[in-house]
């Protein structure tokens, strides 16, 4: 089975996050411009990236960004 086929058939979902780790600027960058290259319908690329670094401002700017309709 090739490497690729490997990850994605043993992905896992991470619901708790370690909050005490700062997480390089560049590690950040690297992520979402890997992000970038994910296939969207139609080839609209209509995404939008939000990073949030401040923990306790998360919940609130996602409900503002989101009207409340999480």
């Amino acid at each position: 089975m090739s490497e690729v086929l490997n990850k994605i058939k043993t992905r896992r979902s991470i619901r708790k996050f370690i909050t005490e780790k700062e997480v390089s600027k560049e590690l950040i960058d690297e992520v979402v411009k890997a992000g970038t290259y994910a296939p969207t319908g139609k080839n609209m690329q209509t995404f939008r990236f939000f990073v949030m670094r401040l923990v306790g401002i998360a919940g609130h700017t996602v409900n503002e960004l989101t009207g409340g309709k999480q």
